[in-house]
C-alpha cells in the first residue's frame, strides 16, 4: 500500500473540514484507499478500496480496522508474513 499524502493544504481547519476536503479526491481515484488514525480506528475510505478487498460494508462501518484486516487475511497469499509487520 502506497503511504497517504500530507493534509497540509487544510493546516488551520478543523479536523472534520480538513478530513471533508480530503474525501472527494478519494473517490475520483482508481487507487483503494483507507485511511486509520494512530488508535486503529477507520476513519475513511473509498469504494475501490472496499469492492478491491470484498469487504462488507458492516465491516467497515464498524470503524475497528482489525475487523477489517482480519477480514482479508485469507485472500492474501503470505497472511503470516503480511502480519508480522
Amino acid at each position: 500500500m502506497k503511504k497517504s499524502r500530507s493534509l497540509g493544504h487544510c493546516r488551520g481547519r478543523p479536523p472534520e473540514i480538513a478530513v471533508a476536503a480530503s474525501v472527494r479526491p478519494l473517490e475520483s481515484t482508481a487507487d483503494g484507499v483507507l485511511v486509520v488514525d494512530n488508535l486503529g480506528k477507520i476513519t475513511t475510505y473509498n469504494q475501490q478500496f472496499a469492492e478491491m478487498w470484498r469487504i462488507p460494508p458492516p465491516v467497515l462501518a464498524s470503524g475497528n480496522d482489525e475487523d477489517a484486516l482480519n477480514f482479508v487475511l485469507d485472500q492474501l497469499k503470505d497472511p503470516d508474513q503480511f502480519a508480522s509487520r
